[in-house]
């Protein structure tokens, strides 16, 4: 079972590790195209675009990191990903021990600011209402290394450092000098269950002041997938769902990386064992839902699991001449060796992934309940096509 990484910090290979592989893509903003030549296997399957109809469910997609890249504001602006997808979450702020939030220097928030303008206005130009925009808050350095529990949960257990955090989120997200986002979303790892109560109070403090605003912005938090009280998982016990759900906007029920190093290679999601983690949230709380689907996949090596993209994937299967097959939930896999050992390396795609959005048929997954996208830009490029073309309007 997993140990839930929750964010994947992919290695996105040069353009020029995939010309060597002999594969070449076109990145245009249709967002349809497939592999273009020399791919192998799986890789050149077809979309697999038949099939009963997906349910229509509130979509969000989380891009990790402030700056979406060229390609991935085009498939924001494509009129297939606004069809089924209204939110991007921008994964960006980081908390500071004297209680300030970064970026804090004024020329970085000015880009961001302009940012979340234009993922908005993305919306528009796939012929659609704007995009909401939340900003994600991750307890991480600038390099995007994420802090170890124990340094989150002194932090948390300071009310200074809480207190400073509530008071700069009000004033970047509200203020008179805004970034102009419409939430904030806060995503909260590998933290020890002692911090269960600290978490509660600032989740408390902060939806007081941000609900209260004259712009009124949502909150909402990232919540770790678990199947019994007490929880599967290490970091479990620290989430409060009944409260948070109480004054929060939206509990992410990140339903990613169900195989990790403790389970050995497998695949990121699976659909069953997503709809046991929403239907035991359920339990707790009457707060809107998401459940979360990987747009990455994973590189077991022998001393580390790495995220990579649908791309690096291919070019990685196509380099290594390692012929790629479909695994359990459709899900692509393959093996190579590299100059460390074997590698494993399991990636979903606009098929596997509509299968598993099949799976959810709303008997046995609530409408009420969303997605979440997670990784724009590591995705298939067929993917919210696919997913559109067999979503009724």
């Amino acid at each position: 079972m997993n140990q839930m990484r929750w964010t994947s910090r992919l290695s996105l290979l040069p353009v020029l590790l995939l010309a060597a592989g002999g594969c070449a893509w076109d990145t245009s903003e249709d967002a349809a195209v497939r592999p273009a030549l020399a791919c192998a296997g799986a890789f050149c399957d077809a979309p697999r675009g038949e099939g009963s109809p997906l349910p229509r469910r509130r979509g969000t997609i989380v891009s990790d990191g402030c700056f979406p890249d060229a390609r991935a504001l085009a498939t924001l602006a494509a009129p297939a990903t606004r069809q089924i997808v209204e939110e991007i979450v921008l994964l960006c702020l980081i908390p500071r021990g004297d209680g300030a939030i970064a970026p804090t220097d004024a020329a970085a928030r000015d880009e961001l600011r302009r940012v979340v303008a234009s993922v908005q206005n993305a919306g528009i130009r796939a012929g659609g209402a704007p995009y909401r925009v939340s900003l994600g808050v991750s307890f991480t350095d600038e390099t995007g290394v994420r802090f170890d529990g124990a340094q989150t949960a002194a932090q948390f257990a300071d009310a200074r450092v809480r207190g400073g955090w509530a008071d700069a989120l009000t004033s970047l997200l509200s203020g008179p000098n805004s970034l102009g986002a419409d939430a904030i979303d806060l995503n909260v790892e590998a933290v020890p269950p002692g911090v269960r109560s600290d978490l509660t109070v600032f989740t408390e403090d902060l939806a007081g002041k941000l609900h209260a605003a004259p712009k009124r912005v949502a909150v909402n938090l990232f919540v770790p997938p678990s199947l019994r009280s007490p929880s599967d998982l290490p970091s479990g016990d620290a989430f409060n769902v009944p409260a948070l759900g109480a004054v929060a906007d939206r509990l992410r029920v990140m339903t990613l990386d169900y195989a990790d190093r403790s389970t050995g290679p497998g695949p990121t999601i699976v659909p069953g064992w997503a709809v046991e983690a929403a239907r035991f949230a359920r339990r707790q709380t009457s707060a809107p839902l998401d459940v979360a689907v990987p747009l990455y996949g994973n590189d077991f090596g022998p001393s580390t699991t790495r995220g990579v993209s649908y791309l690096e994937a291919a070019g990685l299967a196509s380099a290594a001449s390692a012929p790629p097959s479909r695994g359990i939930t459709d899900a692509i896999t393959y093996v190579y060796s590299a100059s460390d050992g074997v590698h494993t390396v399991w990636v979903d795609d606009a098929r596997s992934l509509g299968r598993t959005l099949g799976a959810w048929q709303t008997e046995a997954l609530g409408a009420e309940i969303g997605v979440v996208y997670f990784g724009l830009g590591a995705e298939d490029p067929s993917l919210f096509s696919t997913l559109a073309g067999r979503t009724p309007r």
